[in-house]
C-alpha cells in the first residue's frame, strides 16, 4: 500500500523527456558552404549574432543522448532541420539523412522514444521568407514530410535494423510562429510583410500543411506496411482562446461546430482572470478568430480527425502578467513561471477533448548568462530545480484528476541559440560557449544540479508494484 503522500500511479508508458530543436542546437548553418535556413540572411546583416557551431550538437549528438539518458528519461524531442536534409528543391542529402537516422537508432539504443519535430520555427532559405503565405506551401510541406519520413524510415531499417519514427510533430507552436513573425517582428519575414491579418493568412496556411502532412504521413504507413504513426502539432499555450485552444476544436470534428459554446467554458474553466488577462483574451480573440481558418475547414471532410494526439508547451500563458509597470517583459529569464496553475490550466485546456493523450512537450525557464551585462539571478528567484519539483506536483494533481497527460518534456537538454541570442540560458546543462568545442557542464548555467532534481522527480513517479 503506498504512503499517503506519494505520487500517484502514472499511465504505463507516461514519457518523461528532454527536448531539443535542431536549429538552436546543431551548428552548422547559415554560414559559407552550409546549408541556409530562413534565419542565414539576419545572421549575415548583423541583425542577430551568427549561430555558427551553435552548442555543436551536431558532433555532440552521441554525448547529449548520454546526457539525457543519466536523467533516466524514456523519451526525447529533437527537431530536424529542413535546410539540411532538402538543402536545394528535391534533392535531399543521404548523408544528413544518415546522420538523423543514427542519433534516432542512439535514443533508442538508451531506452528513449523519439518524437521527431519537423518544423521548429525555421525553413530552407530557397522557399523564401513567407511560405506560409504562399498557396503552393502547405502542399509542399507535405510533400516534404512524406518524403523524409519515408527516407528516414529506410534508413533506420538498413542501418539499424529499427522501425520508423511513430512520434511526430508537424510544426512547432503554430500560434506563437505566427505572431512573433507577423505581429511583433521577432522572428523573420518578407520585407513588408506584417500584421494580423498577415498573421491570421500565415495560420490558415501552417494548419492547412498540418492536415496536408497528416493524411500523407498515414497515407506513407498504410502503403509502407508499417504501424500507422501518431502525428500532432504542438500549441504554444496561450490564455486567449482565439490564439490557442480555438484552432483544436476547430480541426476536431465533435467541436468544428461549438466553438462559442467551448470559448465560454474554457475561460469559465481557467477560473477567475485580472483585467489585463481580459484584455489580451479579447483582442487575440477578434484578431486571430474564427475567420482566418475558414478556408481551411472547407477542405476538412466532416468526420476527418486530423490529431492522433495533443501537445502543449506551457511557459506563462496568462499574458497580462508579461505586461508590467516597466512595460512589456520581453527578456525570458523575467517571463513568468505560473507552475501553480499548471494543473487547472490542463483541465481548462484539454476541455472536451478527453479522447486523446496529451503531451507537455516544452515547460521550462530561462535564467541570464551570468556572463551577461549584470550577472543578476532571475529577479523573481525562481530557481530550475524549484520549477521542476512544482512541475511535478502539478503533474500529480492532473494525474489524479483523471486527466489523460501522457507524457512531460523539460525544455532543453543542453543551453541553446534562442532565437538571435546567447544570453538566456534553458539548460538542465549549461554550454560553455566561448570554450573550444562547446563543453557541457555538470549543473546549469546558474550552478543548479538541476538534472539530478529531475533524475529523482521521475524515479519517484516510475511505475511501481501494488
Amino acid at each position: 500500500m503506498s504512503a499517503p503522500d506519494a505520487p500517484p500511479r502514472y499511465p504505463d508508458g507516461f514519457l518523461w523527456g528532454v527536448a531539443t530543436s535542431a536549429y538552436q542546437v546543431e551548428g552548422g548553418l547559415n554560414g559559407p558552404g552550409e546549408p541556409a535556413n530562413n534565419w542565414a540572411v539576419w545572421e549575415a546583416s548583423g541583425r542577430v549574432p551568427r549561430t555558427g557551431r551553435g552548442s555543436a550538437g551536431w558532433e555532440r549528438w552521441r554525448e547529449d543522448l548520454d546526457l539525457a539518458a543519466a536523467l533516466e528519461v524514456n523519451a526525447l524531442r529533437i527537431g530536424l532541420e529542413w535546410a539540411r536534409v532538402e538543402p536545394e528543391p528535391g534533392r535531399f542529402d543521404a548523408a544528413a539523412v544518415a546522420h538523423y537516422a543514427a542519433i534516432v537508432a542512439g535514443a533508442r539504443e538508451r531506452g528513449m522514444r523519439v518524437v521527431l519535430t519537423l518544423q521548429h520555427f525555421t525553413h530552407p532559405a530557397w522557399l523564401g521568407a513567407d511560405p506560409w503565405l504562399d498557396p503552393a506551401g502547405p502542399a509542399r510541406f507535405a510533400r516534404f514530410a512524406a518524403e523524409i519520413a519515408a527516407r528516414l524510415g529506410d534508413a533506420l531499417a538498413e542501418r539499424h535494423g529499427q522501425r520508423p519514427v511513430d512520434l511526430f510533430v508537424t510544426v512547432n507552436e503554430p500560434n506563437s510562429l505566427c505572431l512573433a513573425t507577423y505581429v511583433l517582428g521577432a522572428l523573420p519575414r518578407g520585407p513588408g510583410r506584417g500584421g494580423f491579418a498577415a498573421a491570421g493568412r500565415a495560420l490558415a496556411g501552417i494548419f492547412e500543411g498540418h492536415v496536408r502532412a497528416w493524411r500523407a504521413l498515414h497515407a506513407l504507413y498504410a502503403a509502407r506496411g508499417w504501424p500507422a504513426p501518431t502525428v500532432t502539432y504542438n500549441a504554444w499555450a496561450c490564455a486567449a482562446y482565439g490564439a490557442d485552444r480555438l484552432f483544436v476544436d476547430l480541426l476536431r470534428p465533435a467541436t468544428r461546430h461549438r466553438v462559442p459554446e467551448l470559448r465560454r467554458a474554457f475561460r469559465r474553466a481557467l477560473g477567475p482572470r485580472g483585467l489585463k488577462e481580459r484584455l489580451v483574451d479579447r483582442l487575440l480573440g477578434g484578431l486571430l478568430g474564427d475567420d482566418a481558418l475558414r478556408p481551411l475547414l472547407a477542405t476538412l471532410s466532416a468526420d476527418e480527425d486530423p490529431l492522433d494526439a495533443l501537445a502543449l508547451d506551457f511557459y506563462g500563458p496568462f499574458l497580462g502578467a508579461y505586461v508590467g509597470l516597466r512595460g512589456l517583459r520581453v527578456d525570458p529569464w523575467t517571463w513568468p513561471v505560473p507552475t501553480d496553475r499548471l494543473a487547472r490550466f490542463l483541465a481548462a485546456w484539454i476541455g472536451p477533448h478527453v479522447d486523446r493523450p496529451v503531451y507537455l512537450l516544452e515547460h521550462g525557464l530561462a535564467t541570464r548568462h551570468p556572463r551577461g551585462p549584470d550577472g543578476r539571478p532571475r529577479p523573481d528567484g525562481v530557481t530550475r530545480g524549484a520549477l521542476l519539483r512544482d512541475a511535478a506536483a502539478a503533474l500529480d494533481d492532473a494525474v489524479s484528476a483523471g486527466l489523460p497527460v501522457a507524457g512531460y518534456f523539460h525544455w532543453s537538454l543542453v543551453d541553446n541559440y534562442e532565437w538571435g541570442s546567447w544570453e538566456p540560458r534553458f539548460g538542465l546543462h549549461g554550454v560553455d560557449h566561448e570554450a573550444p568545442g562547446a563543453p557541457r557542464l555538470a549543473t546549469d548555467m546558474a550552478g543548479e544540479d538541476a538534472a539530478a532534481v529531475y533524475r529523482e522527480l521521475i524515479r519517484a513517479r516510475r511505475p511501481r508494484s501494488a
